[in-house]
């Protein structure tokens, strides 16, 4: 799998990206990294949690949606993270069946924090727990 994501923080990475999953099926999941790797777009993998369910999710650039949204059918939204703005926050959009609904600000938080929430995301990389708020 393409690994080029180094973090998500605003000071790790400039520019829109999405947070999605493609089902929990392992071998589906392997089917689609390999796809990606085979179609030059760049992954990283991330665990979430989305309405109290543990999931295996990725992220990668905003302008690869379009070739990944087919891998995402049947799940029912993808986060959108906004560029930083000039304070480096990143705010964040969940899109759902063609609308979309504002999710807050996508902030780095304690694991402990992380746990008392529906939804976070988790960076095995940099072992950083994020949520919207």
């Amino acid at each position: 799998m393409a690994d080029s994501f180094h973090g998500i923080r605003a000071h790790s990475l400039g520019g829109r990206y999405i947070i999605f999953c493609v089902g929990q099926d392992d071998e589906h999941i392997k089917e689609f990294i390999a796809w990606a790797g085979k179609n030059g777009i760049p992954l990283k993998q991330l665990i979430g949690q989305y309405k109290g369910a543990r999931e295996k999710s990725f992220i990668t650039k905003y302008e690869y949606f379009d070739r990944v949204c087919e891998w995402t059918v049947e799940e029912e939204s993808v986060l959108l993270l906004d560029e930083p703005d000039f304070f480096g926050r990143r705010m964040a959009t969940l899109v759902y069946g063609g609308h979309e609904a504002p999710a807050g600000e996508f902030t780095a938080v304690t694991a402990m924090e992380a746990m008392k929430e529906d939804s976070y995301t988790f960076d095995p990389l940099t072992e950083t727990y994020y949520i919207c708020k």
